[in-house]
Parts: structure tokens; sequence; C-alpha cells
């Protein structure tokens, strides 16, 4: 396991989504190495070659995904814009942000107990999100499962958006 995925199983995370920009803003100046563990677990995950038993275990505790979820994609979304914070997809699972990074291993071992198709807070699939960043794999592990190719987001744009 790596250092960061302990890091992101605190107690401090169990509060899950922050309920405002102030909130938000104080979560990532009290935690210093929150903003980079968030940021970067996963693809230290992926490149791990030891056990990542307490990744599954993170990505098995919504409170924390939640958190996590919430400090990724917070700032690189809306940076400035009042409520930034609150902007962010709502309802991600674990499944979401493997599929995120690219963390084939741990995709496989949540789609036992995660639907592929489940959706976020603005109708995005796991496979919509690995699909934007490109991970080949992952994608064709989730077709292999038989996620949904037509699924659209809330803005009624389909995979084939997020594949160019």
């Amino acid at each position: 396991m790596t250092t960061y995925v302990i890091y992101l199983l605190f107690d401090i995370f169990k509060s899950g989504f922050c309920q405002s920009d102030d909130e938000f803003e104080e979560r990532l100046q009290s935690n210093q190495l929150y903003n980079y563990a968030d940021r970067n677990w996963g693809y230290h995950t992926r490149e791990a070659s030891t056990s990542y038993q307490g990744v599954i275990e993170f990505l098995q505790k919504q409170a924390q995904v939640d958190a996590s979820s919430q400090a990724l994609m917070a700032p690189k979304r809306w940076p400035g814009h009042i409520q930034y914070s609150q902007e962010t997809p709502k309802q991600m699972t674990g499944l979401h942000l493997t599929a995120y990074f690219g963390v084939d291993d741990a995709v496989r071992d949540l789609l036992g107990s995660n639907s592929p198709d489940s959706k976020d807070s603005c109708s995005q699939t796991p496979l919509s999100w690995t699909a934007e960043n490109g991970h080949e794999a992952v994608v064709k592990l989730l077709f292999g499962n038989k996620a949904d190719i037509d699924a659209k987001d809330s803005y009624n744009q389909t995979l084939l958006l997020w594949t160019t």
C-alpha cells in the first residue's frame, strides 16, 4: 500500500465532501500533504509492484472517496469560481476514481461490487473518466464487463467525446 493511500484513510477525511469553499480551503491548508497525495495516489498505485489491499480499503470508504474526488476535481475544474469546491462531481465511487487513474487491477476487483455504468452527479460513468484520461486497458476491461458505450453525461455527451 502506498503511503499516500494510508494518508487518505486518516480519520480527518471521514467527514467526506466539504460543504463550503471555506471548509475545503481549511482542509487543504491544515493537511499539507493532502493535495499531493490525493492527486498522485493513483499514479503511484498503478506503477507499484506491491500489494494494493489498502487501496481497496480506501476505495470502499465512501466518505474518503467523496473527500478525495472533491480535492481531485475542484482546483482543476473551477479555480477562482465562487463555490468552486461545490461545483465538482459528487456521488463518485471508488470505481470512478480507479478508472480515472487507470488502476486496472483495482478496477477489476471493484467491478464485482460496483456497476460499470454507475453515474456520478454529472452522469459520468467510470468508462467516461477512464476514456477521458486515456487508459486503454481499463477501457477494454470495462467494455468486457458490458459498460454502456452510449451512456450520456449531464451535457448529453457520449463516450466518443471523451476519447478525442
